[in-house]
């Protein structure tokens, strides 16, 4: 939930049974695709890089910023055209801020399945290192062929100069 009170609630494709991958859910617990229509209309065959494929998180931090975890795997097989992501979206206009394509996963049956920001160090990084802005992600990437094996990463991604 948004500190303003907006409510999000994603839907990975792990069934036939599936209309939208992200939603807002708006009074009268009716939900609208977020962003919008166009992100959440990814089928079979389609581009993954710029849709959501199967959204599996959704992560508020403490300045309002959504970011989105989409481990591209539907039905939890293997991803989709390496279209595995994680996206920053600017709650205050709605807009699309950055997507950082998790490349450094060499491995198409890995599942991404979380995010944690922390949003209180992300100025201070900013004003130090202007061409380089750093985060740790903390993710549990599970294998998709062996279930039960669960791996922790911290991964490193870098806003390009």
């Amino acid at each position: 939930m948004a500190n303003n009170g907006r409510l999000f609630t994603n839907y990975p494709m792990w069934s036939d049974k599936y209309k939208h991958a992200l939603v807002e859910v708006m009074q009268g617990n009716k939900v609208k695709p977020y962003p919008n229509d166009a992100m959440n209309s990814w089928k079979p065959g389609m581009s993954g890089k710029d849709k959501w494929v199967c959204v599996q998180a959704v992560y508020i931090d403490d300045s309002n910023t959504m970011w989105i975890v989409d481990p591209a795997a539907p039905m939890l097989k293997t991803v989709y055209q390496q279209s595995y992501k994680l996206v920053k979206i600017n709650l205050a206009t709605d807009s699309i801020e950055r997507v950082y394509t998790l490349k450094g996963i060499k491995s198409d049956t890995s599942y991404i399945n979380d995010v944690r920001v922390d949003s209180s160090c992300m100025g201070k990084i900013e004003q130090v290192v202007f061409s380089k802005l750093f985060f740790y992600i903390f993710a549990a990437v599970y294998s998709i062929k062996k279930a039960s094996s669960i791996y922790e990463a911290f991964l490193l991604i870098k806003k390009p100069v």
